[in-house]
């Protein structure tokens, strides 16, 4: 080997000015990507604060309508549940009186049956004909 080491230092230079643009470009590259990362965050905030807030709020609106309607549909549910109740135990009420009574509601309507056949055994009324329509020739329905 020769003691010559100047194309050594040509190409040692060579090296340090490669690395010396690369970091240069590394460094541009990231101002860049952080002043788009900058305006990516200013441009979801501003169609936050004109589209997502806005919407948010009607969503909210009607989540608390429909829980309004939720509970009124549960209050008249409720409501109803109860009515039926009530009416389920009034009609078992009647079936029992109806199935314990209906003896004597037969005998009361044999003695009613048996005083009008006597109070109106002398009499005997005769009841007039019904009204009877004129008559018309015979036509099938909707001729001309």
């Amino acid at each position: 080997m020769t003691g010559d080491l100047g194309t050594a230092n040509t190409w040692l230079a060579i090296i340090a000015l490669v690395s010396l643009a690369e970091f240069l470009m590394i460094i541009g590259a990231s101002v860049m990507a952080w002043r788009l990362y900058s305006k990516v965050t200013s441009t979801v905030e501003q169609i936050e604060q004109r589209h997502i807030v806005p919407l948010a709020a009607n969503v909210n609106v009607l989540i608390a309508e429909v829980r309004e309607v939720t509970a009124k549909v549960k209050h008249a549910e409720e409501s109803v549940r109860g009515v039926m109740t009530s009416v389920e135990d009034k009609a078992k009420v009647v079936a029992a009186i109806a199935q314990r009574g209906w003896p004597v509601l037969g005998a009361v309507r044999a003695v009613n049956a048996a005083v009008r056949a006597f109070a109106h055994a002398g009499r005997s009324e005769a009841r007039p004909a019904p009204p009877r329509l004129p008559s018309t020739p015979h036509r099938p329905w909707r001729t001309v």
